[in-house]
């Protein structure tokens, strides 16, 4: 009884924190994006994101979207989470840029490394089924918020 205790008391685990043995567990994020100064359907594209924070998650986006040149400060993304990237556009008058339709969070990714996947097609069955192959539960976070749930 007594290895019990002292174990229970003892502030370390027994296999560690999974950030120091480099395992981060996955979040999903889906983002609905519209090129600035674009207005037909066939311009709007799905973005699949999947990183182990915010953080990663908008960098993911900037590579997923080409504006990865661009450098973000935490703050930034602490302050506007994905819409950091609209506010850095507008402030250096950039011609580049994306309009945020929608986003969806609480996704579990099936990829185990920080990815951004983009899908650009029109057909709303082949869209769901390339969401279905980058995550395991886009039907019911889809199902409960249809519009987004950021």
């Amino acid at each position: 009884m007594k290895y019990v205790k002292a174990f229970n008391e003892s502030e370390e685990t027994l296999i560690g924190d999974l950030d120091q043995l480099g395992l981060e567990l996955m979040k999903g994020w889906i983002l609905a994006l519209q090129p600035w100064n674009s207005d037909g359907v066939e311009n709007y594209f799905y973005l699949c994101i999947t990183a182990p924070n915010i953080y990663i998650a908008v960098e993911q986006m900037m590579i997923g979207v080409g504006g990865d040149d661009i450098s973000i400060e935490p703050y930034e993304v602490d302050k506007h989470g994905f819409n950091v990237v609209q506010k850095i556009a507008d402030i250096n008058d950039d011609e580049w840029g994306i309009t945020i339709l929608a986003a969806w969070e609480g996704l579990i990714p099936k990829g185990k490394t920080p990815e951004s996947v983009q899908i650009n097609l029109v057909n709303p069955f082949s869209i769901i089924t390339e969401l279905e192959s980058n995550f395991s539960n886009v039907s019911s976070i889809l199902r409960q918020s249809p519009e987004g749930n950021i």
